[in-house]
């Protein structure tokens, strides 16, 4: 099915799903019929995997926050200030969990939030009906999830397996050229396409988390895609030390014998030959570049440490590379895991996301203080209208928080939600009057909702035309007894958009930042992880740190889209993944704080290095490090140890001071 024709579908479906909707509240008498009808242009989404997903997490957020309204409202509506702060803090409180989750889940509570919002503070002139008003909305806004999900889900299903795939096929073909770059010896940390990398493999992170709600023939395959963007991960430091080690020693005065170039070159047609290649064959190379690590004695020279540290990569990087083809060959053709691949599968760790606490807390607290604001006028004044205002401020302070500046799509949403205002009142006023059955509405409806659902399946129109369907849906009321009031749809729609800009406002002033400020924050957050990790008990597993880097990469590279990256950010976040790989290693496998006084040395000053204490002379530290590790017996331990310690001088120090230590 082609684009236009796929859009056409979403756009068809999505109204069946409203008019279906629609149809049902009005015949069980609901309040607001036309919540049910709005609910389902919030949900819909153009993969039914994506619809699926989030359904059952909405539910249980509407319900959470029905009851939180249930709760509050009879409780505290003698005193309004009180209601308003208890909930705008709920709202504030939820937004900020929603934000530290980024999976579907967190659905529940950002709903949990603003919908103790939608029910509570129009109750506040009527409490004793808050209870009836949460029942009521909680069947609307269900029914419309369920009409929504039923439709998208049977109706021509459009599934993520188009997506996926093709995800899996760009990495693959951008990583392979990054891997022959790296055993050219190529070695550029600037390399941009290093953004779409990262952002590849977190997007099939996410998309993992939908597929055991997806229509198609992945639907049971969220492990593999995960384990996939796991390998994937790792192929990114692999490739980039690999080709570091292989500059130095070709252009830097170390010595690379025949046989490792013959390894190299076999390596590079085994790599070009990824899908018709056998895991045999990857198995022998790796063994290969396992064999030509140079034995490391007592006092091993910097050239064999570099070597060393070579092939112990290579054999690394193989590996990746091997799971990453077979992987995806394995979710293409389906049938058993091949054996290589077992125990990879068997690992069941959850991958680790960037989580920024303070950006979460920030965004929450700036939602709280938009309902606030909108509360003390709507009390002060009396206003009819001002729990709209208040509503509409707790939506869209909620819908944009992940954003690094909320205000733009907010203010978005106020121009289209006027324009939305417009075409409902030439529906109201010019169209509806002439209008007897409920069939005849949903004819005049349709041509304006199929221009809106076409659009909303393009990306770049999406957050435009939800707020266009909300505002149509929402403005329009239909319900049993409808008899629309021009002072009151004007009054209405001007405490809309007011709540909206309100919130826009706020944001703007209190929470907004841009992308370089976000891109720093996020450079901070990496090397204070650092910093913790020296001392950390148990020290973070290397997947969880690797999948945790990439997340950040792939974060980052959306942002240098737009400042572009002057000063090498993201070059910067690869080196300290490289850095946090050595330093995991080292904690793992290194000998005890007791055991070696120049190792407990060397992780205080990497300590002070990264909360910006003076950096001291690494490079010695370092020496001094290996040294003493260097005097303890040869085991598998020693020789790990030996390795991550050549990785940290590799990417800490600068070439100049090993040459002139050297």
């Amino acid at each position: 099915m082609n684009a236009h024709a796929s859009r056409m579908v979403f756009s068809l479906n999505s109204f069946a799903a409203a008019v279906l909707a629609l149809f049902i509240a009005l015949g069980l008498g609901l309040m607001n019929p036309y919540w049910a009808a709005m609910t389902v242009y919030i949900v819909s989404q153009p993969q039914a995997g994506s619809v699926r997903s989030k359904a059952l997490y909405r539910v249980i957020g509407t319900v959470v926050g029905a009851a939180v309204a249930v709760g509050a409202v009879p409780l505290l509506v003698d005193a309004p200030e009180l209601l308003s702060l208890t909930l705008a803090v709920w709202v504030g409180l939820c937004l900020a969990i929603s934000l530290l989750d980024r999976t579907p889940r967190a659905y529940v509570f950002m709903l949990s939030g603003y919908t103790a919002a939608l029910i509570g503070f129009p109750s506040v002139s009527a409490p004793g009906t808050v209870f009836t008003t949460a029942v009521a909305r909680v069947e609307e806004i269900c029914l419309g999830i369920t009409c929504a999900t039923l439709i998208h889900s049977v109706v021509l299903p459009r599934g993520i397996a188009g997506t996926l795939e093709a995800r899996i096929d760009g990495f693959l073909h951008d990583a392979q050229a990054w891997v022959l770059d790296a055993l050219a010896g190529v070695h550029d940390p600037h390399n941009r396409d290093v953004h779409k990398l990262a952002g590849d493999i977190t997007e099939l992170h996410i998309l993992a988390t939908h597929l055991p709600f997806d229509t198609s023939h992945y639907h049971d395959r969220s492990l593999e895609v995960g384990k996939l963007a796991e390998r994937m991960a790792m192929l990114l430091p692999l490739a980039q030390s690999v080709g570091d080690r292989l500059d130095a020693l070709r252009h830097g005065g170390g010595v690379l014998s025949p046989a490792s170039d013959r390894l190299i070159a076999d390596v590079r047609a085994w790599v070009v030959a990824a899908d018709t290649a056998s895991l045999d064959l990857a198995a022998a190379l790796s063994r290969r570049a396992r064999g030509l690590e140079p034995v490391l004695g007592e006092m091993p020279s910097d050239d064999e440490l570099l070597r060393a540290s070579f092939h112990a990569r290579l054999a690394e990087m193989i590996e990746a590379w091997r799971d990453c083809a077979v992987l995806a060959r394995h979710l293409r053709d389906g049938g058993t895991a091949p054996a290589p691949l077992r125990a990879v599968l068997a690992d069941e760790r959850a991958r680790r996301l960037h989580r920024d606490y303070g950006m979460a807390v920030w965004s929450g607290l700036t939602a709280s203080l938009a309902i606030l604001l909108l509360c003390g006028f709507w009390i002060a004044t009396s206003w009819p209208d001002g729990g709209t205002a208040v509503m509409m401020a707790s939506i869209f302070a909620s819908f944009f928080a992940g954003m690094d500046d909320p205000s733009r799509e907010i203010n978005k949403v106020a121009i289209w939600w006027s324009y939305a205002t417009v075409v409902t009142g030439i529906y109201l006023f010019g169209i509806v009057p002439q209008v007897h059955d409920f069939s005849t509405l949903m004819l005049v409806l349709a041509p304006t909702f199929l221009v809106i659902g076409y659009f909303m399946a393009i990306p770049r129109w999406t957050m435009r035309m939800v707020p266009l369907a909300m505002g149509i849906n929402g403005t329009l009321g239909i319900q049993e007894g409808f008899s629309p009031s021009f002072a009151g749809f004007v009054n209405s729609s001007l405490a809309s958009v007011v709540g909206v800009l309100t919130a826009s406002l706020v944001t703007r002033l209190v929470r907004s930042v841009g992308a370089d400020f976000s891109a720093r924050r996020i450079v901070r957050l990496a090397e204070r992880d650092l910093a913790s990790q020296t001392r950390t008990e148990p020290p973070l597993a290397v997947p969880a740190w690797t999948g945790l880097m990439v997340d950040r990469v792939g974060l980052l590279g959306a942002r240098v889209a737009v400042r572009g990256d002057p000063d090498d950010l993201v070059a910067q976040t690869l080196r300290t993944m490289r850095v946090g790989l050595n330093l995991l290693t080292l904690r793992r496998v290194g000998p005890p704080r007791a055991d070696a006084p120049a190792v407990g040395r060397l992780l205080d000053a990497l300590r002070r290095y990264w909360r910006g204490r003076g950096e001291g002379d690494l490079h010695a530290r370092i020496a001094e490090a290996i040294r003493e590790v260097a005097a303890t017996p040869p085991t598998p331990a020693r020789r790990e140890a030996l390795l991550a310690l050549t990785g940290l001088d590799r990417t800490l120090v600068p070439a100049d001071v090993r040459t002139e230590a050297a």
